[in-house]
């Protein structure tokens, strides 16, 4: 605070025309950080209304005109559904909270399903970290699985490999032409594979990891490259919008008689593939059992 102000004064005192000045600029700089407050605070207000009534108008909270009750009463769909879930928390790498819902569900996890996860994390997580090592063990020992599905998946690690090791500068160089004695074996198929200059710029693991690793390990393992839960989650958002707005339609102009089949569907729906393992199947079955089988 200004001293002249920490000047004591009686009760009784008039201030000085000094005081009177010192006071009327604080009155002021309140008032205007007030204002200011005051206006910063309208803007944010009204910007959290629009989010507020965006939030309404997109999203429907009642869903039970287009739901069908007790798809999953019996245990043989909980069951279902109890190891699509744990399967998915398996691909996230949520090892211990798969283990802890299998048992809390009665679903014993065998540890031959359970393994290629581990695996596949295993690689994934490396892969992330830059380290290809992990990745190219795993691609010299399944050599010929990979070669029988055309994949070119070793040879892009060695490649990526090699340009990790050029980009280490002089002191890794002779490392790294020791080291392109591995593309011997891929010269007839990759002639012009070696990587240039330009490449030695471009180590994009990420890349690596969700396009070329991830869906040959995938192929190998069996697995589905996308989860089941989270294609059928997709396919339920992409259906529920559509769904809604046909079913008011209906209700409004009393076309009850119009959609009434349980094996049809109004609109037309993206389909999606999965492997022929019954695991996988339950993405479809989950589709045609919420989606197709309910009446209007």
């Amino acid at each position: 605070m200004d001293p002249v102000l920490c000047h004591s004064v009686g009760e009784d005192a008039e201030l000085s025309p000094t005081h009177a000045l010192v006071l009327s600029h604080c009155c002021k700089k309140i008032r205007d950080t007030v204002q200011k407050l005051a206006s910063d605070h309208k803007d944010i207000h009204g910007s959290v209304s629009k989010v507020g009534k965006a939030i309404d108008r997109n999203y429907e909270t009642d869903v039970s005109s287009v739901a069908m009750e007790g798809v999953f009463n019996s245990s043989e769909r909980q069951q279902l559904l109890n190891r699509v879930l744990v399967e998915h928390l398996l691909r996230q790498g949520m090892l211990d909270v798969a283990e802890t819902l299998s048992q809390e569900a009665g679903l014993p996890i065998d540890p031959k399903q359970k393994e290629p996860f581990v695996e596949l994390n295993r690689i994934l997580e490396a892969l992330r970290q830059h380290d290809l090592r992990p990745a190219l063990e795993w691609a010299v020992i399944n050599r010929e699985r990979l070669l029988a599905q055309s994949s070119s998946l070793e040879f892009k690690l060695h490649r990526l490999f090699f340009i990790q090791l050029l980009a280490g500068g002089s002191t890794r160089q002779q490392e790294a032409l020791e080291y392109a004695r591995n593309f011997q074996p891929f010269a007839s198929q990759h002639q012009r594979g070696t990587p240039s200059p330009i490449e030695r710029h471009c180590f994009i693991i990420s890349h690596l990891r969700t396009s070329c690793c991830h869906r040959d390990a995938c192929s190998l393992l069996g697995l589905s490259v996308e989860s089941p839960l989270s294609v059928t989650f997709s396919a339920g958002c992409i259906a529920l919008p559509s769904l809604i707005n046909i079913k008011a339609v209906i209700e409004q102009r009393q076309c009850t008689g119009v959609w009434n089949q349980k094996d049809e569907l109004p609109v037309r729906m993206i389909t999606f593939a999965f492997t022929k393992s019954m695991t996988h199947l339950f993405g479809i079955y989950c589709i045609i059992e919420i989606f197709n089988q309910h009446a209007c």
